[in-house]
């Protein structure tokens, strides 16, 4: 595979003889089979307690335990996929479907303040949380 086509494939810049995004596809396939299996219902795994009057058949705290983890993890996702975008700003699509542009440009700016545009392959653990901790709402 040359490296034109790697870069395009992994979406490097063209002098980046790294690997670019090619290592981030996995974390992402991993946050997202975990929410698929957290997405399972566990509304079967009931139980009767105190002698029929009362149980614990819907599991809510087990629902909204996982409904957490899918969240934390949607955060690493959306994350992952600004750490990609391109490098000045957010690409508009076509025939305005996006239709919150400034908040869209906001977001981005806001981002790229404090997670910058990978050009060149780096570690990118610190961009990840730091970009999480931004889309979540947390202090960093």
């Amino acid at each position: 595979e040359s490296g034109a086509i790697s870069a395009l494939r992994f979406e490097a810049e063209a002098f980046n003889k790294g690997h670019s995004f090619g290592a981030i596809q996995k974390p992402f396939v991993a946050l997202h089979s975990e929410n698929i299996a957290l997405s399972s219902p566990v509304s079967v795994l009931g139980t009767p307690v105190a002698g029929n009057i009362e149980d614990t058949y819907t599991n809510l705290p087990l629902v909204a335990e996982r409904l957490g983890m899918i969240s934390d993890n949607m955060g690493y996702i959306y994350s992952l996929e600004l750490l990609r975008a391109p490098g000045d700003r957010p690409q508009k699509e076509s025939e305005g479907r996006l239709q919150d542009m400034q908040g869209i440009e906001k977001l981005y700016k806001d981002y790229r303040s404090i997670v910058p545009y990978v050009n060149v392959d780096r570690v990118y653990t610190t961009d990840i949380e730091n970009g999480k901790k931004l889309i979540m709402g947390e202090k960093r």
